[in-house]
């Protein structure tokens, strides 16, 4: 028997919009975790594995293994701030994602780059 509803997968459509489909840009503001615990490489993973695709602007680096941080060394300002433009520059329609850093520094990366909805 064949499912003729009009919400039948249509898979011919599926395969289509797979192959066209183009990932979104996903910003990740964090610090460069070794362990892949967390920071970057946790949030690297976890966009990617939604079909997003990850930029990373490295904000600091942990000091740590997978127990316990014992160290972290941050960037200045201006480093993190000229990451993030380079990306926002280059790249159009990049979705914003504060994390680890302060959002008042989030916010001043994107002042007069284009207009963002930004979200903790």
């Amino acid at each position: 028997m064949t499912d003729t509803s009009p919400f039948a997968p249509k898979p011919d459509l599926a395969a289509k919009l797979a192959q066209t489909r183009t990932p979104a840009c996903v910003m990740l503001i964090n610090a460069n975790d070794p362990s892949g615990a967390a920071g970057l490489t946790a949030d690297i993973a976890t966009t990617a594995s939604v079909g997003g695709h990850p930029v990373a602007v490295v904000a600091g680096t942990y000091i740590r293994d997978t127990a316990q941080i014992f160290d972290y060394y941050a960037l200045d300002e201006e480093a993190v701030m000229e990451q993030a433009r380079a990306a926002l520059e280059d790249l159009p329609g990049i979705l914003a994602r504060q994390a680890g850093l302060d959002f008042d520094v989030l916010r001043h990366l994107v002042v007069g780059q284009r207009d963002l909805e930004l979200g903790a």
